[in-house]
């Protein structure tokens, strides 16, 4: 599947007028799976070891200028920010993107039944806790959640757009993408792998 750019709410984003390492989790999680296709089509040379993980990361340094500390302190509430978009979305009954302009349409919701962003926050922390995510044991729940609503409103309509999208894309319309990498790359003999589980690899950031 090719998407039409003409008609694509992305189509003006340049590099000089945003930078998607600093606003799009979306385009982050999709270089991780890029790179990743790459990576295990190249196996290490004989006698040099190193996990996928540090490759990535050495990969990225190079590349896009992402120290690997950033992937841990800058990232690090990208998975409780994303439950809590989902939860906000949610109780909005769903959300599309409109594919002309990228604005978010809402389904059909009463305003007064939908959370306060710190409700929402501390019920996204309870379903992180639930699923096993790591908490600093010397860090209050509310110093989290206020950090988490601050985060939240700084980017609230890009998180939110991020999300809708990710949520809505299919395993093929990925593996479409990172097949148009390879047949650029292959003619001049850089082979990269099909991703068996590219939403897998996405998820590194999320």
């Amino acid at each position: 599947m090719t998407v039409d750019s003409s008609s694509t709410w992305w189509n003006d984003l340049t590099i000089d007028n945003t930078d998607w390492r600093d606003t799009s989790p979306l385009a982050a999680a999709f270089v991780d799976a890029m790179l990743l296709s790459l990576i295990r089509a190249h196996p290490m040379q004989v006698g040099k070891d190193a996990s996928e993980l540090e490759r990535l990361r050495d990969a990225k340094e190079a590349l896009f200028g992402i120290k690997p500390s950033d992937d841990r302190k800058a990232k690090r509430d990208i998975p409780l920010l994303v439950i809590m978009a989902q939860g906000f979305i949610s109780d909005r009954n769903g959300a599309k993107l409109d594919p002309k302009n990228g604005d978010i349409i809402w389904g059909d919701h009463d305003p007064k039944s939908c959370r306060k962003l710190k409700p929402l926050a501390r019920d996204s922390i309870k379903a992180a806790k639930a699923s096993g995510h790591d908490f600093d044991p010397m860090v209050e729940e509310d110093s989290v959640a206020k950090r988490l609503v601050r985060k939240f409103s700084d980017r609230k309509q890009d998180l939110l757009r991020q999300v809708v999208l990710l949520d809505g894309v299919e395993t093929g319309y990925l593996i479409d993408w990172i097949t148009q990498v390879r047949d650029i790359l292959g003619p001049v003999g850089i082979p990269a792998e099909i991703p068996k589980d590219p939403v897998r690899d996405m998820k590194y950031l999320f």
